[in-house]
């Protein structure tokens, strides 16, 4: 058999040397891609945040862009029908979504029953507060004012919460067909009470509309008289009674 020849001990260190030198370099190459794929990573999820922080930045200026608008009102009002006569200084935030108009509206409803209590809800913001409302020392909901076209549900809610419900309906064509379809069914809510603005009324109300307003509203035998300090035109409001 042939025998294979012995290494010297000189050439067995060469050797060594180069088997750990390769292994060396293999080393190296590998931990110099585990640092390139380190940072990539870190990259992409900086990246990730940096984007998802601006979006979340573009959101806060989206909802910025969309806060309430604040108008300034005294509004003096002499009711002779309830013996209230009596200034009141009053901030209207007007959300987005609401026209000029409904919010002259919110102020003639707060005019017509005009109390030191008597307070703006976030209304149209959501289900759970009316556009105004009344509440007694002990916190209960004395009276409760919504505008517009609500449906049946809303109003079994507000009347259940609330000792008075008054519901100012707006649009003639559409609160027409609106109350046609609920008419029954509100009959049955013996603390409800519901009034139509006609449309005539309401825009020239919205003509009355400024950032800082001052206004009149007179109120006799149930005509109701609006005006304003920056206008002449006196709105004669016409009001039709839809249910009592």
């Amino acid at each position: 058999m042939p025998t294979g020849k012995a290494l010297s001990l000189v050439e067995l260190k060469s050797v060594s040397t180069v088997f750990f030198d390769l292994i060396i370099r293999r080393t190296q190459y590998y931990s110099h891609r585990l640092v390139a794929i380190v940072a990539l990573r870190i990259d992409t999820r900086t990246a990730f945040a940096d984007r998802h922080q601006h979006s979340l930045f573009r959101s806060r200026e989206i909802n910025m862009a969309l806060k309430s608008s604040i108008y300034k009102a005294k509004l003096n009002v002499t009711d002779m029908d309830r013996h209230v006569y009596q200034e009141f200084p009053l901030t209207i935030a007007c959300h987005p979504s609401e026209t000029e108009a409904r919010m002259m509206l919110r102020i003639l409803a707060f005019a017509m029953h005009a109390n030191e209590r008597l307070e703006f809800g976030r209304g149209i913001s959501t289900d759970n507060e009316p556009d105004l409302w009344q509440k007694s020392l002990s916190d209960d909901i004395e009276l409760w004012i919504d505008l517009g076209a609500p449906d049946e549900s809303l109003i079994r809610k507000a009347s259940g919460r609330a000792e008075k419900v008054i519901l100012y309906a707006y649009g003639d064509r559409s609160a027409s067909v609106w109350w046609s379809k609920q008419e029954r069914a509100f009959k049955r809510f013996s603390n409800l009470r519901v009034v139509q603005i006609s449309d005539d009324s309401l825009n020239a109300l919205a003509e009355l509309a400024s950032s800082n307003m001052s206004l009149q509203c007179v109120i006799e035998d149930g005509q109701v008289v609006f005006s304003s300090a920056d206008h002449d035109e006196f709105v004669e409001v016409e009001l039709t009674l839809l249910k009592e």
